[in-house]
């Protein structure tokens, strides 16, 4: 995340949805599994309410758990 010049987004709210959504780009890209496994980490096991899967998936929550299959 060397392009985040501001620093880390705060965990709360609108930070885990951003790593929510970059973790999904960089699994739809098929690049940089070490950096979304990062990612996934700091947002932990759960979906939360973050829609971004919902867009790709018909459950939210099979998407979630293919990005996490995909970092191993």
């Amino acid at each position: 995340m060397k392009w985040c010049a501001a620093g880390t987004p705060r965990m709360a709210g609108r930070g885990i949805t951003l790593r929510h959504w970059l973790a999904l780009a960089n699994f739809l890209a098929d690049r940089d599994p070490a950096g979304t496994k990062v990612l996934l980490r700091g947002i932990g096991p759960y979906l939360g309410s973050t829609p971004a899967y919902g867009y790709f998936w018909m459950r939210q929550s099979e998407g979630f758990q293919a990005v996490r299959r995909w970092v191993g």
